[in-house]
């Protein structure tokens, strides 16, 4: 047996036992968190995410934490302990990410075992874990993208790459900030090919398996929770908010320049 492995899992059940004890010390659930608890009691009782946007006509949450909390409803748990419990299984998860991502950084295992460690303590990462809400989700999907992309690039492995369209697509579908790394993404794989790292035939064939693995995957995600036209509306809606947002903040930068002068 591994002698790191005892360890490893020593941190995930710290960060699961300390965040049951930081909930069980202060149950309380913020205003989002109720909310996202009440929409996915909803989703649950309609049967159709329908219910969801009669509920709340300008719901602006990405589905598929929601999803997946009505999923646990579905099986008898109660709204607050599917919620609460799926963010603190998943968070229990987060050492073991960090570890496999250091693996690939470093080769010193003990400074991955530290940085899980350090993962597991975290005072922010537990207050993330006891809250229903998407941000725990988002970490746990987006870590393992992170993790595939540096395996692939390391390894030349198309089964990676693979693996970081399949969690790239379940990212991006838990919280929009996703889409701000296409652009790292991109960049990676063009400064490989300007190392030399690759060859740029085998970097174009990475890059469109893990474009089209996320395709589909996000069309088979969309179709399967009913949000075909939610989901495309949501999107649109949210860019346009995010641009009208820049331009109020630079016409904001603009007079404070001209008071000052």
């Amino acid at each position: 047996m591994n002698k790191y492995l005892l360890p490893l899992i020593g941190c995930s059940a710290i960060f699961f036992l300390f965040a049951l004890l930081s909930f069980r010390m202060e149950p309380t659930i913020s205003r989002d968190g109720v909310m996202y608890l009440d929409l996915s009691r909803v989703w649950a009782e309609t049967g159709s995410f329908d219910g969801v946007l009669q509920y709340w006509p300008r719901c602006w949450i990405p589905p598929f934490p929601l999803y997946l909390m009505k999923l646990l409803i579905d099986c008898g748990l109660s709204p607050a302990v599917a919620g609460v419990g799926l963010n603190i299984i998943m968070g229990s998860f987060l050492p073991l990410i960090v570890y496999k991502i250091g693996r690939l950084l470093f080769e010193d295992r003990r400074i991955s075992l530290v940085a899980a460690f350090m993962m597991a303590v975290n005072p922010s990462m537990i207050e993330f874990a006891i809250e229903p809400q998407r941000d725990t989700i988002y970490l746990f999907f987006c870590g393992w993208f992170i993790y595939f992309i540096i395996k692939g690039l390391k390894q030349d492995s198309l089964v990676s790459f693979c693996g970081a369209g399949v969690f790239f697509a379940l990212s991006m579908m838990t919280r929009y900030e996703t889409l701000e790394m296409i652009p790292l993404f991109f960049f990676a794989l063009l400064f490989c090919g300007i190392r030399k790292y690759l060859k740029w035939k085998r970097i174009l064939l990475l890059m469109t398996a893990s474009v089209i693995i996320a395709g589909a995957v996000i069309l088979s995600l969309t179709y399967l929770m009913g949000v075909k036209t939610h989901i495309f509306h949501n999107y649109q809606k949210y860019y346009q908010g995010q641009y009208i947002d820049f331009q109020e903040k630079l016409q904001d930068v603009s007079v404070l320049s001209e008071g000052m002068s």
